[in-house]
């Protein structure tokens, strides 16, 4: 039951990702390159997390929404740096420069989100 979840997770979250391919237009030669596009994409992540949270640990404490905003938008530079430096690479996918742009804000408001729910769910508001 535990694999067929899992099997069923990676599935959904591959043709997803394979569906916003499809509507900004990025052309792949094969599944394969795929794959290699998506673990390069994970490995630039972690940098891009990694980066992000030295940044949040030697910064003072500024206002929350202030903080929130710079880091989206910080979130959206280096993933759009990970996404350029991908494609530049992998010369079997060919992306053009604004769907390296749409690309790199939809994953960093996808990244933002996850971190706001994990966040919030630890801290419930009070009524």
């Amino acid at each position: 039951m535990l694999l067929f979840a899992v099997i069923t997770s990676i599935t959904l979250f591959f043709f997803f990702n394979v569906g916003i391919f499809e509507l900004l237009g990025i052309e792949y030669d094969s599944w394969k390159s795929i794959l290699l596009f998506y673990g390069l994409s994970l490995i630039a992540d972690a940098v891009v997390t990694i980066v992000l949270m030295y940044i949040k640990m030697n910064c003072s404490k500024v206002e929350c929404n202030f903080r929130r905003l710079h880091e989206f938008i910080l979130r959206i530079v280096l993933n759009f740096t990970a996404v350029y430096t991908i494609d530049e690479c992998m010369s079997s996918v060919r992306i053009s420069f604004i769907a390296e742009v749409v690309f790199a804000i939809i994953i960093s408001t996808i990244d933002i989100s996850m971190t706001v729910n994990k966040r919030d769910s630890g801290n419930p508001r009070s009524g």
